[in-house]
């Protein structure tokens, strides 16, 4: 989530650095000189964002919508705010209709095109004065700002070393991510944000037992698990995002369980309304296998298969987040084999949970109703095809990330098979059909 925000964070500073030129661009020349073995590599198509975000791109200069603007003028962070109001006079340099932003070891760089070197290097001195750049083996350098020719280099943490862009800017054919079998997929597209992440390296800042244990997880579930591959784009009233893990060669990772579809018309079964909503396909052939991996794990891990043994279809469960830790109000199910159930229902018991058999379903719920924006025939629409669905609603995003000002009706996460893989996707709606949500996101942010 850090890497994450980083990266979205350095997005949003270029969002206003739309070009002057009328052309695309130039995606591939900017993955000359990335190198092929860089950690994660994401191409931001800048002035589709920049367009997104209700600006006005003429003239080779941008023109914020009234309410960006007002929330331009409001933002805390003085220096964000100068530079961002600096970006915008069009006079900057700045000729980025797309970037691209990579990682090389700790260090994360984000790359460009310049329509004025000299305009640029004026902009950053005048606005702040560690900005005095030096020269050296043909590269100008200052601060976290580097540049040869049309193209500037900028590191998100520390001070840029110009060895490493001297390196990037003569990196030899077959030594680039151009030459890499992905390039293609991040030169051709149509879509606002595409990128590709080394799974390894994706828990860095977890430490080494934190990735020793997401790689273990990840090679448990999928064959050869090197990357994730990942998109996102802004449409009118939503944003869509999908991934993918892929393997060493980029084709999609083998899914080791075997994959059960929801069962939505289970779903539509639930009564009530819910503020957040989950549900799986837990097919007998999936539980017989994570079981099967529990009794490896001792005492502990018999006892957690015990419980899971008699689960045989969709678990489903429609909810409400109490006002007090531990108030948990639910309706739900889990389908099972009939057999079996005392220690799942113990353990259902346990929590406070009510239950009872309708037939060979396990009906849940608890004393106090949950409500919510969710209805069951709503969440079963977003579980068709899936066999992971979660869903929740405006009140539990803003109650998740403290931001009342969130823009958005509700968020829907799932995944399906696909290729014999499995495919992440993932749906924001905004709270009005009308607006433009990555806009209203920016202005929440700010």
């Amino acid at each position: 989530m850090t890497r994450f925000l980083s990266l979205a964070a350095c997005c949003l500073m270029l969002l206003a650095a739309a070009c002057s030129k009328d052309s695309d661009g130039d995606v591939a020349e900017l993955l000359k000189t990335v190198p092929a073995d860089a950690g994660t590599v994401v191409s931001v198509n800048v002035r589709s964002l920049a367009v997104k975000a209700d600006c006005k791109v003429e003239d080779g200069k941008i023109t914020l919508s009234p309410s960006l603007q007002k929330s331009l003028a409001s933002m805390k962070d003085a220096g964000m705010r100068k530079k961002t109001e600096m970006l915008l006079d069009g006079k900057s340099g700045i000729a980025v209709t797309s970037l691209v932003v990579f990682d090389r070891g700790y260090h994360r760089y984000i790359t460009g095109l310049l329509d004025d070197p000299g305009a640029f290097k004026s902009f950053l001195a005048s606005g702040d004065k560690k900005y005095q750049f030096k020269e050296t083996g043909g590269i100008e350098y200052a601060a976290d700002v580097a540049i040869k020719g049309n193209q500037f280099w900028s590191l998100s943490v520390g001070e840029i070393d110009p060895l490493d862009v001297k390196e990037f800017s003569e990196l030899p054919e077959g030594k680039s991510f151009i030459s890499t079998d992905y390039a293609e997929k991040l030169v051709s597209g149509d879509y606002d944000v595409k990128g590709l992440a080394d799974v390894s390296r994706l828990m860095g800042d977890g430490g080494f037992v934190k990735q020793a244990q997401t790689q273990m997880a990840l090679q448990t579930v999928f064959s050869d698990a090197v990357y994730l591959e990942f998109m996102a784009d802004f449409r009118k009233g939503s944003l869509a995002m999908e991934a993918s893990v892929l393997t060493s060669k980029f084709k999609p990772a083998k899914c080791n369980f075997p994959l059960s579809k929801i069962d939505t018309d289970a779903v539509k079964s639930i009564p009530g309304t819910g503020n957040a909503a989950f549900a799986v396909g837990a097919s007998s052939k999936l539980v017989e296998k994570v079981n099967a991996m529990l009794s490896q794990a001792g005492a502990i891990g018999k006892i957690y298969a015990q419980i899971l043994a008699p689960v045989s279809g969709t678990v489903a469960v429609l909810g409400q987040s109490g006002g007090q830790p531990g108030d948990m109000r639910l309706n739900g199910l889990v389908q099972t084999g009939g057999k079996e159930l005392n220690p799942l229902t113990t353990v259902v018991g346990e929590y406070g949970i009510q239950w009872r058999l309708d037939g060979k379903d396990l009906v849940l719920s608890t004393a106090q109703q949950p409500q919510g924006g969710i209805s069951a025939e709503a969440f079963a629409k977003e579980c068709k095809g899936a066999f992971f669905a979660c869903m929740a609603d405006s009140r539990q995003l803003k109650s998740y990330f403290g931001n009342d000002r969130l823009p958005v009706r509700h968020a829907v996460v799932r995944m399906e098979p696909s290729e014999g893989s499995v495919k992440l996707k993932a749906t924001v709606e905004s709270d009005t059909e009308e607006k433009n949500l990555l806009a209203a996101a920016i202005e929440a942010m700010m």
